[in-house]
């Protein structure tokens, strides 16, 4: 029953996940000017045409992949792939240039705009400026995208509200199931009939023999988070939290039940600051239960689509 029972609770949680879920396409291949790489990102991905997309550069220096910042990008973009060469041109005449807005200290340069036909798109940008030097000569690149007819869109939503549909339903069904039909008698065995299991899982020590290993993990990552390379992609605690510990919650969560919570280091935090201040008071039990931590697995899914929760490590740090 337990088994059932979160996996209800993972159906429910689907379609705000799939409501929620971010678009960010990957980046395209970098491309190195003088000392520096610029990688270009689209959102949403594929673009559409007549929809609002934001297009994203990411800046580098080439030498040790810290981000860039104080930069003066500008970005055009024509209906076909031209010669790069021809970028090079004084700004002032080219009124098609826009500034892009620096939107971060990570080296996110980003540009909204609204392509109205669909078919490919060369991406041009020229930088006249990074960390308060400025070139005599525009740094230029090139970049092509597809971007698609509108009708996908409307394709993709019906796909996905349908799915939605179909999931809220399951998860329903399976509650309303699960309420009908008696218990069954459990075939299995309880291990702590066995005496020495029963023995290692009641010693006040075995919890923190985990507790602890993954407290210290915890606040290497979270040191890292701050002081490591500032690049979502080779931060080694963005890729650790959110590739490897998230997965591993949800997957422990599903086949397990509550074995992370055994062991978990925040939650080893919270109970021994309790044991230390012993609160008075308890809290309410009305709200002992799930519901408000779903309700924060949904304002983590929105503040990654606000502010880019997994792609900016000191955000990571933070919450």
């Amino acid at each position: 029953m337990g088994f059932k029972k979160n996996f209800t609770y993972i159906l429910l949680l689907l379609p705000l996940w799939a409501i929620c879920i971010p678009e960010l396409a990957p980046a395209s291949n970098a491309v190195m000017i003088e000392d520096y790489q610029i990688q270009l990102f689209t959102d949403p991905d594929p673009l559409i045409a007549e929809k609002e997309a934001t297009l994203i550069l990411k800046i580098l220096r080439s030498r040790d992949n810290e981000p860039v910042t104080d930069g003066k990008i500008y970005i055009r973009s024509d209906d076909r792939p031209q010669d790069a060469k021809t970028n090079g041109r004084d700004l002032k005449i080219i009124p098609e240039y826009k500034a892009a807005t620096e939107a971060d200290e990570f080296g996110n340069y980003e540009l909204r705009t609204i392509f109205k036909e669909a078919g490919a798109y060369y991406i041009k940008v020229a930088v006249k400026g990074l960390e308060g030097r400025i070139f005599n000569k525009p740094l230029t690149a090139g970049f092509t995208v597809t971007v698609n007819v509108s009708v996908y869109s409307r394709s993709k939503l019906l796909f996905i509200l349908s799915t939605v549909l179909v999931i809220t339903l399951a998860a329903l069904y399976l509650i309303y199931s699960r309420n009908r039909i008696p218990p069954v008698k459990s075939l299995g065995f309880n291990l702590l009939e066995i005496a020495w299991i029963k023995g290692l899982l009641q010693s006040k020590y075995v919890q923190p023999v985990f507790q602890v290993p993954l407290l210290a993990v915890f606040i290497i990552l979270l040191v890292l988070a701050f002081v490591d390379i500032q690049d979502s992609g080779k931060n080694l605690s963005v890729i650790v939290i959110w590739t490897l510990w998230w997965t591993g919650i949800i997957f422990t969560f599903v086949l397990v039940g509550r074995l992370w919570c055994f062991m978990c280091p925040v939650g080893a935090l919270s109970e021994w600051t309790s044991r230390i201040f012993k609160p008075r008071r308890l809290f309410p039990a009305k709200l002992r239960n799930l519901w408000i931590a779903n309700f924060m697995f949904v304002l983590l899914t929105w503040l990654d689509i606000q502010i880019g929760v997994v792609r900016n490590p000191v955000v990571t740090g933070s919450l």
